[in-house]
């Protein structure tokens, strides 16, 4: 069994920059010059895109309000540890509404020493109190996230830069909603996450039944840890941006449905991580968050994987010219890279089924051993999703049950 409540000095957000194995990462589609023919073929054909007019966006900058609380910085730093400060996805997120017309006094971003726990809860609640009806709200929070298992009143915690253990605790994930239910007057609210544990508020959106409609993406489940790099923020990014390979049904248009189903496959492929979806109120899937840009030529915005140093990566074709690719690495700051399309020894193509990129090492069914706070623990696999497992643990109830990366799970020892 498990203890109640998780050592806060052990819920790091986690992240290493190798793709954990090269087999694990993705299996590709293994034959020589399967880039090098899509290039062919587009040349064969002629290089045109189609794009149609698109519907109105779900949200009008005039009447959106952006709420952002950011830390890669923390006062405790024997509890929570930093992350870069170069090339932060959260400015550019900030930097993104500021461009498209929400005006600054409808934008609240808070960064690092300025998050203490006191001054996020009371600026928050400011912000709601300004909106009207039928405005939207942007929340984000990106930083470290730990949860406790109470069984009376289990919650999830947002770090806030003075977190502490019993001193100051962090900001209770079921208090955000209960606070936009109480202060905001608008009639949307899209939550944004990007740190462990996250999926807790997605499933405080499940639950909710008020009157406010509700969308939230976050990185990682409501019992998994999440990687350290930006790769969850950068998904937003894309979408926000109007990146043309979001838009799945090329119909000129990337709706908050297709942001989770591109965030879904990132996080799964680059880092072994089931982000969370949820919607509730009636908001729709299908609410256009950002009008995509003109597709280009294929194979522009394919996933591949890419060899670097001799360890393989996932990574994104942003850019093509004769026989040559130029990979974007996914969740990493790396300058971008050129590659000769048909060397499959440094670069593969990775299926359009992320699914059958992941070695699968277990099937539903399987009786496993989970890593949990540093145990190992028997368990059995309910759910496979692009190689990352849902599981039973053998002595606990179903409220236990989580995703896990192939890093928790292995064989019976016994």
């Amino acid at each position: 069994m498990r203890t109640d409540r998780p050592n806060l000095r052990n819920q790091h957000r986690l992240g290493a920059k190798t793709m954990h194995d090269t087999t694990a990462m993705s299996r590709s589609l293994n034959f020589r010059g399967a880039l090098s023919a899509i290039l062919l073929f587009v040349l064969a054909l002629g290089c045109f895109s189609t794009h149609v007019e698109a519907a109105p966006l779900g949200w009008q900058p005039s009447r959106t309000w952006v709420f952002a609380a950011s830390l890669v910085q923390f006062q405790h730093k024997e509890m929570f540890g930093s992350f870069p400060t170069e090339n932060r996805r959260d400015d550019q997120l900030i930097q993104f509404f500021r461009g498209h017309g929400v005006p600054n006094n409808h934008i609240v971003y808070c960064k690092d020493k300025v998050v203490s726990l006191r001054s996020i809860q009371t600026v928050f609640k400011f912000l709601l109190q300004k909106a009207a009806p039928g405005d939207t709200l942007f929340f984000y929070y990106q930083g470290h996230g730990y949860r406790s298992e109470s069984k009376t009143n289990p919650d999830a915690f947002f770090a806030a830069y003075d977190t502490a253990d019993e001193k100051i605790g962090g900001w209770s994930v079921n208090s955000i909603t209960a606070t936009i239910d109480r202060y905001f007057k608008g009639g949307r609210a899209i939550l944004t996450a990007d740190c462990c544990y996250s999926g807790f508020l997605a499933e405080t959106v499940k639950r909710n039944r008020g009157r406010i409609q509700y969308a939230c993406l976050t990185s990682s489940s409501a019992r998994e840890t999440s990687t350290g790099h930006w790769t969850f923020s950068e998904c937003l990014l894309d979408a926000l941006n109007g990146a043309p390979f979001i838009d799945a049904n090329a119909d000129g248009m990337i709706s908050v449905g297709e942001l989770a189903v591109h965030a879904h496959d990132d996080m799964a492929i680059a880092e072994e991580q089931h982000s969370a979806f949820a919607l509730s109120g009636g908001f729709l899937a299908a609410t256009v968050l950002a009008v995509s840009k003109p597709r280009p030529c294929a194979p522009i915005g394919q996933r591949v994987k890419a060899k670097q140093n001799g360890v393989w990566y996932a990574a994104r074709v942003v850019a093509t010219k004769l026989g040559q690719l130029l990979v974007d690495y996914i969740g990493y700051d790396e300058d971008d890279e050129w590659f000769n399309a048909d060397d499959a020894n440094q670069i593969q193509l990775l299926s359009s089924q992320p699914a059958l990129n992941a070695k699968l090492q277990f099937a539903v069914g399987n009786a496993v051993e989970v890593k949990w706070q540093g145990d190992w623990y028997a368990a059995k696999v309910l759910k496979v999703d692009n190689g990352v497992y849902f599981i039973h643990y053998i002595e606990d109830d179903s409220s236990w049950d989580e995703w896990v990366s192939s890093k928790r799970i292995r064989t019976p020892q016994q």
